[in-house]
């Protein structure tokens, strides 16, 4: 099966770290898999890690240009690529895909809760992935639409494992991942939260790992809080490192205000550290309800402050963590992830 995965950038994200995921196991099962990237958007320790056998396309537009030419170069990118299955990571993406042979070969997967960005065009860009049943019910909810579940995926046998408990010496150290972008990923809650943990007494730190548009924000507040020598701003570090390092850290912390899934938790999960998330519907399914993880109220940096501080009272027992990452290798493992979307490709209608 020839299958084109189409998407606007491959910067470091996990969107697009997934991907480059998926890629490699499909090209594995015998796929011939193809990625179009239609704007000039690149982390080239990302396109690295793409898989040899997998053939990247560069259209190179400019991020937001009217120049038709890269729409053309696109789609004769398609036909000459010629593919069964051309698999959107935006739905908006279908507007610019014109030969109807082409259109008839659509689907596309929702990576986030609905917003008016994420699902324009999406009725026409063939059947819908959810990557979540948070998200799937999303989309019946908002847009009355009906979607189809296939749960993101990590590769938690690369993942170095934390072994030992309890924690070891101050300070309890806390991580958090992800692009900052406080309206959306809540770090600002964070921050709230360990300067009450901190006016407590209690001798923590907290690791941001990644950059957006909220770091000078971030930085800020945490400086006016009189914390942010307690607050360390990594910068992004590739998906290795990461992996690496995730077993350093004591806790790992999610606040979300919306979250659609989790990657990062689930992550986290593999590694053994425990995991304290708010409670949208994503990252609770990611720890089914509290079984496999804590949860705060969302957007409540006081609930946050409270359950750190339990955590860090009555630290988890090696055998919630034990389950919790063999939870992740049976339910969200990306080689499921990459099977299951082969197993759905087979089922469209060309």
């Amino acid at each position: 099966m020839t299958i084109a995965h189409v998407l606007y950038g491959l910067s470091m994200g996990g969107i697009e770290t997934m991907l480059v995921n998926i890629t490699h196991f499909q090209v594995k099962m015998g796929h011939d898999i193809h990625i179009v990237v239609i704007n000039d958007i690149f982390d080239e320790s990302l396109v690295q890690r793409i898989d040899p056998a997998v053939k990247l396309h560069k259209i190179g537009r400019k991020q937001g240009s009217r120049n038709p030419w890269p729409v053309i170069k696109m789609n004769l990118c398609l036909m000459r690529i010629r593919p069964d299955v051309i698999h959107l990571h935006a739905a908006s993406i279908s507007r610019y895909i014109l030969p109807p042979w082409l259109k008839s070969r659509f689907c596309n997967t929702l990576h986030a809760m609905c917003s008016t960005e994420n699902t324009t065009n999406i009725a026409n860009a063939g059947p819908i992935f959810a990557i979540s049943d948070a998200v799937k019910s999303d989309v019946h909810a908002r847009l009355n639409l009906e979607a189809t579940t296939i749960r993101n995926g990590i590769n938690p046998e690369i993942i170095r494992q934390r072994q030992g408990l309890p924690p070891g010496k101050h300070p309890f150290r806390i991580l958090q991942t992800g692009r900052l972008l406080h309206e959306v990923k809540g770090q600002d809650i964070l921050i709230q939260a360990i300067k009450t943990v901190l006016d407590k007494g209690y001798d923590v730190e907290l690791t941001l790992m990644g950059e957006g548009p909220s770091e000078v924000y971030l930085k800020q507040l945490s400086s006016h809080s009189g914390i942010s020598g307690s607050v360390v701003f990594l910068g992004n570090k590739p998906q290795e490192y990461v992996f690496d390092h995730l077993a350093d850290y004591d806790l790992f912390v999610q606040p979300s205000r919306i979250e659609g899934f989790g990657l990062t938790v689930a992550e986290a999960m593999a590694a053994k550290v425990p995991v304290l998330v708010s409670d949208n519907n994503g990252p609770m399914e990611i720890i089914d309800n509290g079984l496999y993880g804590s949860f705060f109220k969302s957007g409540d940096a006081d609930d946050c402050a409270r359950m750190i501080i339990s955590i860090i009272e009555k630290y988890p027992n090696q055998d919630l963590l034990d389950n919790a990452r063999e939870r992740v290798l049976s339910e969200f493992n990306v080689r499921n992830t990459a099977s299951q979307y082969v197993n759905m490709y087979r089922t469209l209608k060309r």
